[in-house]
């Protein structure tokens, strides 16, 4: 079909596709700078919750230094300073060791280990597959 100008069809067919591959590209372009938009706005993120996440440790050892010293303090008069520091380091690390053995058991390693060993077989089957 020919456009009231006079030129051929094949022409204007042509000058369409062109337009369809402009804007194809355009297209792309714009999803591909969304995405790295994206990509950016998520590092971020991810590094404010890091920096947010050391703070937060920094501040919870100097709270427990503070404490422990407060302890010590307390308890040198009634038992003196040797004492009293062996004892609140004492309660520190029975702390600490109740502390590991409750992370210790929110993991369960036969459920990381089985589940490791069923995507394993599976990349291992699709890797076998006849093409």
């Amino acid at each position: 079909m020919a456009k009231d100008d006079g030129k051929p069809g094949d022409e204007t067919l042509s000058a369409a596709f062109e337009q369809l591959k402009r804007d194809g590209a355009a297209w792309f372009s714009a999803e591909q700078d969304l995405l790295q938009a994206r990509l950016r706005n998520g590092v971020r993120r991810v590094e404010l919750a890091a920096l947010l996440t050391v703070g937060a440790l920094m501040v919870t050892v100097a709270a427990a230094i503070t404490l422990a010293n407060m302890l010590v303090h307390m308890l040198t008069p009634p038992f003196g300073p040797v004492l009293a520091s062996l004892l609140v380091a004492i309660i520190l690390l029975i702390a600490g060791a109740l502390l590991i053995v409750w992370v210790k058991s929110l993991l369960h390693p036969k459920e990381l280990s089985g589940r490791v060993r069923s995507h394993a077989k599976v990349i291992r089957s699709a890797l076998n597959e006849p093409n």
